[in-house]
């Protein structure tokens, strides 16, 4: 059983010097077709200050180094039968793949395929809630069994929490209205009824409103008996994403549909295409052009995920078929 606590503050933001953020499904969680770029830096494990209107200055970090983190449909992965309630695939080398599920309720992640290993979570970790906000935190459990050479269980859990808000500098830019969500991982793998590994981790992430991955985040790692590892790393440019959405707006109405789903656009004749496909990828519908409505009578209930792409970039919709 899913062991969640939840304990929101009010949001009295008079008197404050940042607005309060609100993170929820629309404005934090990534969607198919996400692909992030991030540069890697050193963490020497100071924590980040916590509590209100905080002003947290990273401008001098450095660059060591470059990542990317990409999210697809569960079907582009090999293993993707193994996770049928997750709605997405996340990558960062294409060899090892997280499988999520993204709802207005949170994130859960159903586990991973790692090294050809299906690590399948019958007990998911919820790794946010929504909406998520300053003072919001939970806990969760999680259990998986898998194969590697014989029989192991991993099990543990995982508490989030929304430490601070404030101001966040880094060294392309001052970002305001930023989050602070520490997340802490406690869980160990056993095999034979013997635990062998046990493992803790903390990241620290900044979230930006309209932003759907950390502007900044920090991960403590360690595997009891060896050395703690630290590492971070921080979108180059994190208002990029933001300003696409905040310039480009869509709205695709009703969702969810039976019939018609309307497509209302501020820059129509920007659009190049607009492509929908199933969950599972199929595509359902293509058109090279910008279309108002769009006739989805005939198709099966269930998650869509519609994709309009124009000259400065792409954005993804969640559509639900009734």
């Amino acid at each position: 059983m899913k062991k969640i606590y939840m304990s929101l503050t009010g949001l009295l933001i008079a008197g404050t010097l940042c607005a309060q953020p609100i993170l929820n499904e629309e404005n934090n969680a990534p969607v198919i077709g996400d692909s992030f770029s991030t540069s890697l830096v050193s963490w020497d494990g100071t924590a980040p200050a916590t509590g209100a209107d905080q002003v947290w200055d990273y401008s001098a970090i450095t660059a060591e180094g470059s990542a990317s983190t990409n999210y697809y449909i569960p079907s582009e992965c090999a293993a993707y039968a193994d996770f049928p309630e997750a709605d997405m695939t996340s990558t960062s080398d294409d060899s090892n793949y997280a499988f999520t599920e993204t709802s207005t309720d949170g994130i859960m992640n159903y586990g991973y395929f790692a090294s050809s290993v299906v690590m399948y979570y019958s007990n998911p970790e919820q790794q946010m809630a929504y909406p998520f906000a300053y003072g919001d935190a939970f806990t969760d459990d999680f259990h998986c069994t898998f194969e590697s050479g014989t029989t192991w269980e991993r099990g543990g859990s995982t508490t989030v929490s929304a430490e601070g808000y404030g101001t966040l500098m880094l060294p392309d830019g001052t970002i305001d209205d930023v989050l602070l969500v520490k997340m802490e991982q406690d869980y160990g793998d056993s095999t034979m009824g013997t635990e062998v590994y046990h493992y803790y981790a903390t990241i620290y992430q900044f979230f930006r409103e309209g932003v759907h991955h950390p502007v900044l985040s920090f991960t403590e790692f360690t595997i009891e008996g060896s050395p703690t590892s630290y590492s971070g790393q921080y979108m180059a440019d994190p208002t990029l994403t933001a300003s696409f959405e905040e310039r480009f707006s869509v709205s695709v109405y009703p969702n969810p549909t039976q019939n018609f789903v309307f497509v209302q656009c501020d820059q129509p004749s920007t659009v190049e295409s607009i492509s929908i496909r199933s969950i599972t990828g199929q595509k359902m519908y293509h058109n090279t052009a910008f279309i108002d409505q769009i006739d989805v009578a005939a198709w099966e209930n269930g998650v869509y995920f519609m994709e309009i792409t124009t000259a400065e970039g792409k954005l993804t919709k969640k559509l639900i078929k009734s």
